[in-house]
């Protein structure tokens, strides 16, 4: 049986254009083995990440770095860079062609 992953991430510099009451705040992770700093989609909804300093951290589906990602997960990651800071983005999608999709807005 085939699963969906649907992740859309919205950069947005500016607080007060993103946060809803609706929306649940994250802090950053860290991995235990390597001490990488990381975030979890959410299966469904939107999730906000606010940062307060630059910093380095990865981005995982809902499974987190060892386990699958959910079923028909559709979910928003909403980050928010520190005040007068920029996103720089890199990195590789691992997805399944068809069923997986991606999308990044700015603003």
């Amino acid at each position: 049986m085939k699963t969906k992953f649907h992740a859309v991430f919205l950069l947005c510099l500016f607080f007060a254009l993103v946060v809803t009451a609706s929306a649940r705040q994250l802090t950053l992770l860290t991995d235990s083995e390597s001490g990488k700093k990381y975030v979890k989609m959410p299966v469904t909804g939107t999730d906000t990440l606010i940062l307060d300093e630059a910093v380095s951290f990865q981005v995982y589906d809902d499974g987190g770095k060892d386990e699958e990602y959910s079923n028909d997960a559709d979910a928003y990651l909403v980050l928010i860079a520190p005040t007068g800071k920029k996103f720089e983005l890199n990195g590789s999608l691992t997805s399944e062609s068809g069923y997986d999709y991606l999308t990044i807005y700015e603003g």
